[in-house]
């Protein structure tokens, strides 16, 4: 049954809809014949003045908030058909996919937690590709399919996109839906609607304090997508928030950990060693009845990637494989854009997105083995992101002096901020003489690769696949992996 506020927009959207109407709420892409939907919610702000716009703009009615100015909200309504709704906010998903029709039998895996979204959605459509079927992934790299994918800027799109999103992945036949379901995206009901078939949570780290506030509030909004009727909570049993969302309404939760899962279903990874290109991994799956023990190789680096992995082949089995079809795909998988992605051998040069403390304290805890193999040095060029969590910064500087033998400080997205005073954070964790600041991205690249020997190890970490970077509202093409190739192909000719 629909809440009475769903209900009362439907109904006078049909009533004012046009054959070419579409939902839309940001003026600059509204069309004559939209449906406008003017709301506030942190930094999305309509006004009386965008309403000005869509009027102008030839919308053909207008949903709005009610906590917009009555008395100006008053003087359009003879120009219009404009209805005004409590809390509109809270039901734009609900509204955004009855619109657009999205109520299908296409299972949809949803992935929250602060890292691994990227991965986990990317690696499940390669499995599935190699199982002959289309996964359809809306994230942080863009949605499409795999070989297809039209990047988009945002982790979880607002919910009119989503759902015109979930709209076209049922016209092209997808038979899988994934998407990374961000923070933001569930705080601001971005994925209202939207029937889960699974949800996976990797883990909580300290990430978007500046939006939430509290680590208490980002917790809670992560939990929202466990407190919905799904049909399987895949949960990472090793993480302390992970333990509290073993409490869920899923009819069925599915933990897995290095530590035995304390679930009736779970993937176990009871041993795990690292080789010259990979792991040896020694596994324990008990599915229903059935307990399994298995060996297999993965040629992926990366304590965290084994999580990634156990998470996939959990939501490989809430879609019905059995083990005996999964097991001889999983050694197929190739590295995301951006995420440990090796860019050169000799010296190793890696492009990682780690842009919060732990992931790129795990990203370099990765690298240590690595680094005593080859007898050489651990480098790092990172920077932070402006109009962010300033207060991880310094955590970041204190995890990278004390994981590597040099640190290049530099910028990263200052958006609107001076990168001085970024790097300033930064360098206040710091407690050892190890590190150099290089403010300008592009030269702290070449400096860094023109210090290295053939046995050293570099990490440019922060931005990953990102093709841009952010100065000033202005964002200007930069790509980390592009820049090393330049510096790696003038100093070794390659």
């Amino acid at each position: 049954m629909l809440n009475n506020n769903v209900q009362q927009a439907i109904e006078f959207i049909n009533l004012h809809k046009t054959a070419n109407s579409n939902l839309c709420s940001d003026t600059r892409k509204l069309h004559a014949g939209d449906i406008f939907l003017a709301f506030k919610i942190h930094n999305h702000i309509s006004s009386i003045e965008h309403i000005k716009t869509a009027i102008e703009n030839k919308a053909c009615c207008i949903i709005a908030d009610d906590n917009m100015d009555t008395a100006k909200f008053e003087h359009f309504k003879h120009l219009i058909p404009i209805i005004k709704l409590k809390d509109l906010y809270l039901y734009m998903g609900e509204i955004a996919q009855i619109f657009y029709n999205t109520n299908f039998n296409i299972p949809i895996i949803g992935v929250t937690g602060t890292n691994g979204k990227t991965s986990i959605t990317n690696w499940l459509a390669q499995y599935l590709k190699f199982l002959d079927k289309k996964a359809y992934i809306i994230g942080t790299l863009g949605s499409g399919f795999l070989d297809n994918m039209q990047t988009s800027g945002f982790t979880t799109p607002d919910a009119v996109t989503l759902a015109k999103e979930l709209n076209k992945a049922k016209e092209l036949q997808a038979d899988i839906i994934s998407i990374e379901v961000s923070s933001h995206g569930l705080e601001q009901r971005r994925v209202g609607g939207i029937k889960f078939h699974s949800a996976v949570f990797t883990n909580l780290t300290q990430d978007h304090l500046d939006y939430h506030e509290t680590l208490e509030n980002y917790i809670q909004a992560k939990y929202t997508l466990f407190q919905q009727d799904i049909n399987f909570a895949i949960i990472n049993t090793d993480d302390d928030v992970g333990q509290r969302f073993l409490k869920n309404n899923a009819k069925y939760t599915i933990g897995y950990g290095i530590n035995q899962p304390k679930t009736n279903l779970y993937i176990w990874l009871k041993s795990y060693s690292l080789s010259n290109n990979g792991y040896n991994l020694e596994i324990q799956i008990k599915w229903h009845d059935k307990i399994i023990n298995d060996k297999i190789f993965m040629p992926i680096l990366g304590v965290f990637n084994l999580y990634n992995l156990m998470s996939c082949i959990a939501s490989l089995l809430s879609l019905d494989y059995v083990w005996q079809t999964i097991k001889p795909i999983l050694t197929k998988i190739k590295s995301v854009a951006g995420r440990l992605e090796i860019v050169h051998i000799n010296p190793l040069v890696i492009i990682d997105y780690a842009h919060t403390p732990d992931a790129l304290q795990q990203t370099l805890q990765t690298l240590l083995p690595m680094k005593e193999q080859r007898q050489g040095k651990l480098l790092c060029v990172f920077g932070c992101g402006g109009n962010r969590d300033a207060s991880k910064r310094a955590i970041m500087g204190e995890i990278a002096s004390n994981l590597c033998n040099e640190i290049f400080i530099t910028s990263d997205n200052p958006r609107f901020e001076n990168p001085q005073l970024i790097i300033q954070n930064i360098i206040s964790g710091i407690n050892r003489n190890n590190y150099i600041i290089v403010e300008n991205r592009k030269e702290a690249i070449s400096r860094a690769i023109n210090t290295l020997d053939k046995q050293d190890i570099l990490l440019i970490a922060g931005k990953g696949h990102e093709q841009y970077q952010e100065i000033q509202g202005v964002k200007y093409e930069f790509s980390d992996k592009d820049e090393a190739l330049t510096n790696l192909e003038a100093k070794y000719a390659l």
